[in-house]
């Protein structure tokens, strides 16, 4: 069963950006957020995918993701 680790960090200026080597345009929209589970759907240079992540205690969430038709998503 595949585990994700949460990571949250603030970031408080623009600096960054100048060190970036490259970006990617991400369109995602959530199915559903509430409860113990989210359901995503994304898209992201041609392919798309639905995330399923169920929420255990501490950082860690458990984490499913499907490639799906891009027409579905």
């Amino acid at each position: 069963m595949p585990v994700e680790i949460e990571r949250k960090f603030l970031v408080v200026s623009e600096v960054w950006r100048g060190s970036a080597i490259r970006s990617r345009a991400i369109r995602q929209g959530y199915i559903s957020r509430s409860g113990p589970l989210s359901v995503r759907v994304r898209t992201l240079n041609g392919d798309a995918f639905l995330t399923i992540k169920r929420r255990i205690p501490g950082p860690q969430r458990e984490e499913y993701e499907y490639a799906i038709p891009l027409d579905d998503a």
